[in-house]
């Protein structure tokens, strides 16, 4: 995004306007099926074998593709019309048609990755999934170093996504059908059937709650709000402006909780049946939450004034207030979202899927606060869909597990952040920090976090053992000097 932004400018709304249409394409396109893999796959490799996971598999991928070839088929044979919606400029139709090859390319991948997970090879899966963003990189370096457009762009990630996608079926279904020395029956479909062990009635009542939960997550996520802006306020610009504003939050909430995720839903669903500790868990995952985000958040409103100019330029200045506006409403949001996992993990779908409308319901005033060109407003309107949903399922699990969130921690572990604030914002240059001088305050304000959580007492052994075992980056340093010996 980086190379993109610094080629192209605010033109590089394209960009971001091709990759929403791709978005929207796979979402409402995708039934929930590839969702659904990872979790029966290997429900029917136990019951029924390999031989009828294999069938699973390949029977869901046919369908996921015949789905895909409807929207396709109507997005080319109006691509003049939708390209002038979207002031996708005079190589409208060849920038459509590049989405898609980047859809067809993508949605192949997405099952294969799925697949692959459902048969418990998540490494692979993870390698198909690097290899692609290594090989999408050093296509952009090349075509941007040789004068390539953004439709050409995404023209070639379609063609690697199709290229890796391949390589990656193909491991996949080796992967799933594998007898594993196992004997495994004639598999054939009987009437009710899905696919050979699986009922139809099972198969599409799961895939169908999933797909309410992604197409609802969709009208909060950028490949919504991109279409929405190119068409209704004032182009490209905005879109460009407003991508840029949501992208660096969001990467780093992303990346603070990714080690995390592994942890929650199997250890939620084995203290699903012991209250007190599920409470405790809750409770102590919260705190570690808590510790990772406020600083974190506290860094970026202050610091976000330098980085989106060094980084992206002088031109995306006016994305800086967005960027703080997402960066309170995505860090809030990553905070509260525990109590959505834990309802998930409980198979509640009803007040899960009730929480998600009120993320549909907020697309209407983003629309209308889109109309009014005011970006501020349409950044600070654009997450509280989300918000409001994540809040519910937190009191909804509030309600059925006596879960809470500790806010006396909360309150201590606030204490360092506030205390990197109070030093960094006089410390900054009056006209905006270099590269040198950004990252000597960057370093600084992780440093005051550090040694106020050590002064402050902020993390325990527990907190520090749910560290550990989330495996971050540079962790052990980080445990060090928390106070953790080894």
């Amino acid at each position: 995004s980086i190379l993109i932004r610094r080629t192209f400018g605010l033109e590089s709304g394209v960009y971001d306007i091709l990759i929403g249409i791709t978005t929207t394409l796979l979402a409402y396109s995708s039934l929930g099926i590839s969702q659904s893999l990872p979790k029966l796959l290997p429900d029917l490799d136990a019951a029924a074998g390999p031989r009828a996971a294999a069938a699973l598999a390949r029977r869901a991928g046919l369908l996921r593709m015949a789905l895909l070839v409807i929207p396709l088929l109507l997005l080319n044979a109006m691509t003049v019309r939708i390209a002038a919606a979207f002031q996708l400029g005079e190589h409208g139709t060849f920038l459509l048609q590049a989405v898609t090859v980047l859809a067809l390319g993508r949605a192949v991948l997405d099952l294969a990755n799925r697949t692959l997970q459902g048969a418990l090879a998540h490494r692979t899966a993870n390698l198909f999934l690097v290899l692609q963003a290594g090989a999408v990189l050093t296509l952009i370096v090349v075509l941007l170093s040789t004068g390539g457009g953004i439709g050409a762009i995404v023209l070639g990630m379609g063609m690697i996504a199709l290229v890796t996608a391949g390589f990656g079926s193909r491991t996949a279904i080796g992967v799933v059908g594998a007898d594993h020395g196992e004997p495994s029956p004639r598999a054939k479909r009987q009437s009710g059937e899905f696919s050979p062990g699986l009922p139809a009635s099972r198969f599409w009542h799961f895939v169908l709650f999933l797909y309410l939960i992604s197409i609802s997550s969709y009208f909060a996520q950028p490949g919504f709000a991109s279409p929405v802006l190119a068409v209704v306020s004032d182009g490209v610009q905005a879109v460009a402006l407003f991508n840029t504003g949501y992208q660096i939050p969001h990467m780093i909430a992303v990346l603070l909780l990714a080690s995390f995720q592994g942890l929650y839903v199997p250890m939620f669903t084995r203290l699903l049946a012991t209250p007190d500790n599920l409470r405790t868990a809750y409770r102590e995952v919260s705190k570690v939450q808590a510790a990772l985000l406020i600083p974190a958040a506290a860094g970026l409103l202050v610091m976000l004034g330098d980085y989106i100019p060094l980084i992206y330029g002088q031109a995306f200045g006016p994305a800086v207030p967005v960027a703080r506006i997402l960066t309170v409403a995505l860090f809030v949001e990553a905070f509260l979202s525990l109590g959505g996992i834990l309802l998930t993990t409980a198979e509640l779908a009803r007040p899960v899927l009730l929480a998600q409308t009120l993320i549909v319901l907020g697309a209407g005033p983003f629309v209308l606060a889109a109309r009014t060109g005011d970006l501020v407003l349409t950044a600070a309107i654009f997450p509280l869909g989300r918000l409001l949903a994540a809040l519910a399922k937190h009191l909804v699990a509030r309600q059925r597990f006596g879960v809470r969130f500790p806010w006396t921690f909360v309150a201590r572990a606030s204490l360092p952040s506030l205390c990197m604030v109070a030093i960094l914002i006089p410390a900054r240059p009056a006209g905006g920090a270099g590269w040198l001088e950004a990252l000597l305050l960057t370093a600084l304000g992780a440093v005051i976090v550090l040694i106020g959580m050590r002064v402050f007492r902020v993390l325990g052994p527990r907190e520090l053992d749910l560290l550990e075992r989330a495996q971050i980056p540079g962790g052990a340093r980080i445990l060090t000097l928390l106070g953790r010996r080894g």
